[in-house]
């Protein structure tokens, strides 16, 4: 009937939406480990991979973070609305 194959497919879409976090969350997490960034991470992933940002500027929704590496380089990432947008 409609309304049962209407229903399959929801299910079939919920699932494919929760594999995608499950693999999102998968690769937030090893990307952490490796102590590496990518845009899409929330601002708490980047602290939990970097640390805390030797500091911050804000406008409106966007904030830039300023990060120093091993070599002395300054590094800057871009969040809007606390998602990691450029680095």
């Amino acid at each position: 009937s409609q309304v049962s194959d209407h229903i399959a497919r929801i299910r079939k879409a919920r699932e494919a939406i929760q594999k995608e976090k499950a693999d999102f969350n998968t690769r937030v997490r090893s990307t952490i480990a490796a102590k590496k960034v990518f845009t899409g991470m929330t601002s708490q992933d980047v602290v939990s991979s970097w640390g805390a940002p030797l500091y911050k500027t804000t406008a409106g929704d966007i904030e830039r973070w300023m990060y120093q590496d091993n070599n002395g380089y300054q590094k800057e990432l871009t969040f809007n609305s606390g998602i990691l947008v450029a680095f």
